[in-house]
């Protein structure tokens, strides 16, 4: 039972490591293009 837990873990780790970069990289591109947006419109009034 133990060794089952233990690679559960090591897998949903594992798993979870892409979906942190993933969502890293899409969080950077969106506040990147945000502030361009708010920066524009601001220069723009």
């Amino acid at each position: 039972m133990s060794k089952e837990k233990i690679r559960k873990h090591r897998l949903s780790r594992n798993k979870s490591l892409p979906a942190v970069v993933i969502v890293t990289l899409l969080m950077m591109f969106g506040y990147f293009y945000m502030a361009q947006i708010v920066l524009g419109c601001g220069l723009s009034i």
